[in-house]
């Protein structure tokens, strides 16, 4: 995590996405001055980190459940993303990214906008589409990010 923030720090990025952990949030706060994002899929995870430092936090990183057959619904993550806002208010920047495992027609990139906009000056909508393959499937991320103004 050092030699990454310090290298993004060197090299001007804009943010560095860590997993949520307060130590390591210290240890790239260290390594420079670019924000950090945090990521979990535990809304109450984020408390240290962001006492740690953190900038922003994203609920996503559903990889490593994958593996063990977990699997998010779009009602959970609708309820991670509203659990998260309820904790931080709309001060602190929240990124949910939908998982590609659901259908489109259940991806909640609506519901979730409803929940975060109450309070948000603006929403981005990103879409990454990967070239590279998951179990030889097409891999489709769509992270919902809202920014203050």
């Amino acid at each position: 995590v050092k030699s990454v923030a310090g290298a993004a720090n060197a090299g001007g990025a804009t943010l560095v996405d860590i997993a949520c952990s307060p130590e390591l949030v210290e240890i790239a706060r260290n390594a420079g001055d670019v924000p950090v994002c945090v990521s979990a899929v535990d809304p109450a995870k984020f408390v240290a980190a962001v006492r740690a430092g953190a900038d922003m936090v994203e609920i996503g990183n559903y990889d490593a459940f994958y593996a063990e057959g977990r699997i998010f619904s779009a009602e959970e993550v609708l309820a991670l993303t509203v659990e998260t806002r309820e904790r931080f208010g709309a001060s602190l920047p929240l990124s949910v990214t939908v998982p590609h495992t659901l259908p489109l027609d259940e991806q909640v990139l609506y519901r979730i906008l409803r929940a975060t906009r109450p309070n948000a000056a603006r929403i981005v909508i990103y879409m990454d589409q990967f070239a590279r393959t998951l179990r030889g499937n097409g891999v489709c991320i769509f992270s919902v990010t809202e920014l203050p103004l």
